[in-house]
């Protein structure tokens, strides 16, 4: 009985290192990212969640699906913030609860794949000033 439960154990464990892998850039990043098993397939996902980032951090790995950047508190997209950090398979951002207050022209650029964006509970105004017509291009 003993033994099968350490084996139990011990295949949790490797799960658990077979589908957790750090973010490239190492240890200086403090999103977490792993496997999501779906519908469509394996998806992978970036949590930056209650960091208290005050801007997006730019050592996203690039295998990235699902980025949370939730309760942090980022006030500004700026223009190509996503360009360089080549996202093409990012499918859904949600920058909730974070005082976010302007996105730039241009800010969403380099997301050719980008389908849901959440910024629920932020402090954007729908005027010229805060929400730019051309964030998406």
């Amino acid at each position: 009985m003993r033994t099968s439960t350490l084996a139990h154990v011990a295949a949790v464990l490797s799960l658990i290192a077979h589908t957790c892998r750090p973010i490239e850039g190492g240890a200086s990043s403090p999103c977490s990212f792993r496997r999501k098993p779906g519908r469509g397939g394996v998806r992978f996902v970036s949590d930056c969640s209650h960091l208290g980032l005050t801007r997006v951090p730019q050592d996203i790995d690039s295998e990235t699906a699902h980025l949370y950047l939730d309760f942090n508190n980022i006030r500004t997209l700026s223009r190509g913030i996503f360009k360089n950090m080549r996202l093409t398979n990012l499918s859904f951002l949600s920058i909730k609860s974070n005082n976010l207050q302007k996105i730039s022209p241009g800010a969403f650029s380099g997301l050719p794949q980008l389908r849901h964006l959440d910024l629920f509970n932020n402090s954007l105004l729908l005027h010229e000033h805060s929400l730019a017509k051309s964030a998406f291009s």
